[in-house]
């Protein structure tokens, strides 16, 4: 059985690693579909409001866990390892 999302251990991520993770295997949540992103348009049209418009503005409010944290991870899964 697969997870829906992208898995991060206990420490804490790196930039590095958060872009890594994002550009490889990276996905966003549209009209419950799952749907890689592949250009910032998916981004931009579904975080818009959040004035989140690229991956790397995406990649951002993941590694600093900034105030829109818990709508990025919505949009892009995001469990901690031990969760499983």
């Amino acid at each position: 059985m697969t997870r829906d999302c992208l898995t991060l251990d206990d420490s804490e991520p790196n930039l590095k690693t958060i872009r890594e993770l994002i550009y490889k295997r990276g996905y966003g949540k549209v009209d419950r579909a799952r749907v890689p992103l592949s250009s910032n348009a998916i981004i931009e049209e579904s975080l818009r409001k959040y004035d989140i418009l690229s991956i790397e503005d995406l990649v951002h409010e993941i590694h600093t866990v900034g105030p829109h944290f818990k709508q990025v991870g919505i949009f892009v899964p995001i469990v901690p390892r031990h969760e499983f």
